[in-house]
């Protein structure tokens, strides 16, 4: 089981949805610009693919566990950045 270019692909096209839905989701959209939201998860959902590369579980391209860390990590990067961007704007 190898880490593949398809692989990255897909965890970056996960990456561009996920954030994109965590910026349309948020209610103060103008505190963050649509570009870092998608960013952010696009790294988050690479780290989340290669943590599951990492364990064994999902390097595959099509392998659910690989996608599902993919989003969690997307999702929490996203989270996290929005959290801590939106404290350093309001102050």
């Amino acid at each position: 089981m190898d880490m593949t270019v398809n692989s990255v692909i897909g965890w970056t096209a996960l990456g561009l949805i996920v954030g994109g839905c965590v910026w349309l989701m948020n209610p103060d959209r103008g505190a963050i610009g649509w570009f870092s939201s998608m960013f952010v998860g696009i790294v988050g959902s690479v780290i989340g693919g290669v943590v599951a590369y990492a364990l064994r579980i999902g390097a595959d391209p099509y392998s659910p566990a690989g996608w599902m860390l993919s989003t969690i990590g997307a999702v929490m990067a996203a989270a996290i950045f929005h959290s801590t961007a939106g404290i350093r704007r309001s102050a």
